[in-house]
C-alpha cells in the first residue's frame, strides 16, 4: 500500500505540507515538524524493537518465513495511550531478515502514516499486514500496549486435536502464572474462534470472543495462530511463552489419552478382545493384572504399558522413523552385540536375561525365557507364591527389573555411564523391596526386614488372602 497521499492526510490527522495540524490530537506544526516526530526516539526504538522481536520469534518458532505478525505501542509519555502511535510488522518479508525500515507506523485510528521503502528484486512491494484490522480492535477494546500474532505450531494443533471445542482450558500447570490474572489452581480459559479466507473477515469474532471472554488475554484462531496481548511487549510475549508451553503439554497428554483410548478401544464385533490397532507382532492378551494392578508408581505402570506393546523409543523403533540415523543405530548399549529391541532389550539382551535367571533363582524356579516381553508379563509364574504378598512382590520385582535396565540403557547412551551387573541387581531389589513397602499389603512390615528375604517375608503372613 501506498503512502497516503497530501489530500488525504488531513483526513488521517496529517498535516497538509504548509499546514499547523497534529497527529492523534497533538500538535506537530508543519509537514517538517510531522517528519521529525517519524524521527523520534520513540518512533525510532519502537521500529527497532519490533524487527528485533520478528527475528527473534522466527528463532523460537512462533514465526514462520512471512507468517506471523507484531504490533507496538510507540512510548511517549505526552501522548495518552489511547492516541499513541502503532509500529506493525509488514506482510511478506522474511521474518528472519526484518529491519527497523521495514515497519510500517500508523496513527491510533489505524491510518497508515509511514510506508516501508520499496527494495529491489526479488523483494516485494511493501503490504502492510492483513492483521491490521484485528490489531487495532484489541488495542480499541482492552487498551493494549503491543499484540502479536503467532503462527506457532503448537497453538494450531491444540485447535486441531479439540476440534469440536470453543474453548482451550487447563489447570494446575506451573506456566499459567505467565497469564495475567493467574495462578496455578487458577484455570487457564482461552477462546478458539473458526478460521475464514481472508483474516480481516476475523474482526467480528474477534471482538466478540474479547467480550465474552473479559479475563481473556489471547484468542486462538482454529487450524491457524493465536493472537495475545499485553500492556507491554514484554507482557505479550511472556504470555505468549506460557501459553506456547501450556498449548505444547496439552496436546502430548491427548494425544497420550487418545493412543491409550485407540489401544484399549473393544472390538466386540470380531474378536470381543481388545483390539490393539496397528500393532504387529504383539500378543492379543494384554497383561491388565500385571501392568495396571501392580504397586508401582504410576509413571512406572504407563512406562510398563508401552513396553508391553513395544511402543518405546528403542533403537529398531528409532531407525524406522529416521531412516538416516547415525552410525550403528540399532546396536544394544548393554550387550553391544544385537540390534535393540522391546524384546531383546527386556528379555534376550545376555545382560538382562542374567538379571532375569537371578530373580528366578532368588525364587527357586527354573525358567526358559519367553518368545516376547509381553508374554513374560501375561504368563503368571507365581514366583513367590499366590498369597497377595507374593504377588505384589513377583510383580514389583519383574516390573523393577524393566525399569531399572531401561534406565541403565538411557545412563549408558546420554551420559556415558555404566554400572555391572551387580549394582543393577542391587537397583533392582531396593526398588522392588521399596514399592512392596509402601503398598497396603506389606503394612507394618519394616524396609529393612523386608530387604533382607523376600521369600520369607511372602511366607510369613501368607494368611493375608490371595489374588
Amino acid at each position: 500500500m501506498d503512502s497516503p497521499s497530501s489530500s488525504s492526510a488531513a483526513t488521517m490527522g496529517v498535516p497538509s505540507e504548509g499546514a499547523v495540524g497534529n497527529v492523534n490530537g497533538n500538535e506537530v506544526g508543519t509537514t517538517a515538524s510531522f517528519a521529525g516526530y517519524m524521527e523520534t526516539r520513540g518512533v525510532r526504538e519502537a521500529r527497532v524493537l519490533a524487527s528485533e522481536l520478528c527475528r527473534h520469534m522466527y528463532t523460537l518458532g512462533w514465526f514462520s518465513g512471512t507468517g506471523g505478525s507484531i504490533t507496538i505501542k510507540v512510548h511517549d509519555d505526552s501522548i495518552p495511550k489511547p492516541r499513541q502511535l502503532v509500529v506493525i510488522s509488514p506482510s511478506g518479508v522474511q521474518k528472519e531478515r526484518m529491519v527497523p525500515e521495514d515497519m510500517y507506523v500508523l496513527s491510533s485510528d489505524g491510518f497508515i502514516l509511514s510506508t516501508p521503502p520499496l527494495k529491489p528484486y526479488p523483494h516485494k512491494p511493501p503490504k502492510c499486514t492483513d492483521c491490521t484490522p484485528l490489531f487495532m480492535k484489541v488495542y480499541e477494546m482492552r487498551d493494549a500496549g503491543a499484540v502479536i500474532h503467532s503462527h506457532g505450531m503448537e497453538s494450531c494443533i491444540v485447535t486441531m486435536i479439540l476440534p469440536f471445542s470453543k474453548e482451550f482450558r487447563i489447570t494446575h500447570m506451573e506456566m499459567i502464572k505467565g497469564i495475567k490474572g493467574h495462578g496455578y489452581h487458577d484455570e487457564l480459559v482461552v477462546p478458539i474462534i473458526e478460521n475464514t479466507a481472508h483474516e480481516a473477515e476475523l474482526v467480528e469474532s474477534l471482538s466478540e470472543a474479547i467480550t465474552a471472554y473479559p479475563k481473556t488475554t489471547a484468542v486462538l484462531v482454529r487450524n491457524h495462530g493465536v493472537y495475545v496481548w499485553g500492556d507491554s511487549w514484554i507482557s505479550a510475549k511472556t504470555q505468549l511463552r506460557s501459553l506456547q508451553n501450556a498449548f505444547g503439554e496439552s496436546n502430548d497428554l491427548l494425544r497420550k489419552r487418545n493412543l491409550l483410548l485407540e489401544a484399549l478401544r473393544v472390538n466386540r464385533k470380531e474378536h470381543n478382545t481388545l483390539a490393539l490397532s496397528q500393532m504387529p507382532d504383539s500378543s492379543p492378551f494384554f497383561p491388565t493384572k500385571f501392568v495396571w494392578k501392580s504397586q508401582v508408581p504410576f509413571k512406572v505402570k504407563a512406562f510398563i504399558w508401552l513396553v508391553a506393546h513395544k511402543k518405546v523409543n528403542t533403537n529398531d523403533l528409532l531407525q524406522l522413523r529416521r531412516p538416516h540415523k547415525a552410525i550403528s543405530p540399532d546396536i544394544c548399549k548393554l550387550c553391544m552385540e544385537q540390534g535393540e529391541s522391546a524384546d531383546h532389550l527386556f528379555l534376550h539382551c545376555s545382560v538382562t536375561l542374567g538379571l532375569w535367571h537371578r530373580l528366578f533363582q532368588l525364587a527357586k524356579m527354573d525358567w526358559v525365557p519367553p518368545k516376547s516381553i509381553s508374554d513374560m508379563m501375561f504368563i503368571n509364574y507365581k514366583g513367590f507364591g499366590k498369597s497377595k504378598r507374593g504377588v505384589i512382590l513377583w510383580q514389583n520385582a519383574s516390573i523393577a527389573l524393566i525399569w531399572v535396565v531401561w534406565r541403565e540403557r538411557n545412563a549408558r547412551i546420554f551420559e556415558d555411564k555404566a554400572r555391572n551387573a551387580g549394582n543393577l541387581w542391587d537397583s533392582i531389589h531396593f526398588l522392588a523391596s521399596l514399592w512392596a513397602f509402601c503398598s497396603a499389603g506389606f503394612k507394618g512390615t519394616p524396609l529393612n526386614v523386608l530387604q533382607l528375604d523376600w521369600l520369607s517375608v511372602c511366607c510369613s503372613n501368607s494368611s493375608i488372602g490371595t489374588v
